[in-house]
C-alpha cells in the first residue's frame, strides 16, 4: 500500500466515482485554530495522528480503526502534508463529508 491506495481507500476515490473538484471541499476554515507544519509532524503516531490536505489539519485517530485500507496508509502519512497525493487519486463528495468529521485546524 503506498501514498495514493491510501489515500483513495480513506477518501473514497478511484474506480468510476466522480472527482471532487478544490471548490467542492471549500469552506469557511478562518474560525479555525492555525497549526504549523512543525506543530502537525508532532503528532504522528496512532494514539495522535494527525494528517493535512490542502492546508486542513485533520485528527484521524478516530477513523483508524474504520479506515477501509488499514490503519498503516494513515499512519505512512502521520504528521505530514498528503495533499498531493490526495489531488492525484480523486475523491468523491461522500468522502469530503467523511474527512469534514476530522477537522481540527488549518494550516499556518
Amino acid at each position: 500500500f503506498g501514498p495514493m491506495s491510501f489515500l483513495r481507500s480513506l477518501f473514497g476515490g478511484g474506480g468510476s466515482a466522480t472527482p471532487l473538484t478544490r471548490s467542492d471541499t471549500e469552506d469557511n476554515t478562518a474560525s479555525l485554530p492555525q497549526h504549523s507544519l512543525e506543530q502537525v509532524a508532532q503528532h504522528n503516531n496512532r494514539s495522535d495522528c494527525w494528517i493535512v490536505v490542502e492546508g486542513k489539519v485533520y485528527d484521524v485517530v478516530p477513523y483508524l480503526d474504520n479506515h477501509p485500507g488499514g490503519e498503516d496508509v494513515l499512519l505512512n502519512v502521520a504528521g505530514k502534508d498528503a495533499t498531493a497525493d490526495f489531488i492525484a487519486v480523486g475523491h468523491t463528495q461522500a468522502a469530503s463529508q467523511e474527512m469534514a468529521k476530522y477537522l481540527i485546524g488549518r494550516l499556518a
